[in-house]
């Protein structure tokens, strides 16, 4: 378990020396336009974002000034790898093969259907109404 930690926290040490290098952060707090940069996001859609309460990650006001603490994005980005991923289009063999069964599926209950009329004595045809003119 401490291993862990430690491997977590030499992790984040990684990150915050390669953003830090990467993107020329100086100090403990990083701006909005630095944000931008990293996140791929103009500028306006982190203060909104902000704003509206639903940013990716903590961040804090230094006066009227959003900020992220250096350390929250280099956890932050570290996490980032840990998402999940969508799931690989299935291949075309799948595919078929659900096809194929779904297929059988409703073949089969055809049939279940048919016997069970047949038993009954009742015809599958439908019944057209009357003309309007015969009687």
């Amino acid at each position: 378990m401490e291993s862990e930690n430690e491997g977590m926290r030499d992790q984040r040490e990684r990150a915050k020396s390669y953003l830090a290098e990467k993107f020329g952060i100086g100090s403990a707090f990083v701006r909005v336009p630095t944000l931008s940069k990293i996140l791929g996001l103009a500028p306006p859609t982190i203060y909104a974002s902000i704003r509206e309460g639903r940013f990716c990650m903590p961040h804090r006001h230094l006066g009227s000034v959003p900020v992220v603490k250096m350390d929250d994005l280099a956890g932050w980005y570290c996490q980032a790898g840990e998402r999940p991923r969508p799931k690989p289009e299935p291949d075309g063999e799948a595919v078929a093969r659900s096809l194929a069964r779904k297929h059988r599926e409703r073949a089969n209950a055809d049939l279940l259907v048919a016997e069970v009329f047949a038993e009954m004595g009742v015809s599958r045809r439908r019944r057209r109404p009357p003309r309007a003119g015969a009687l």
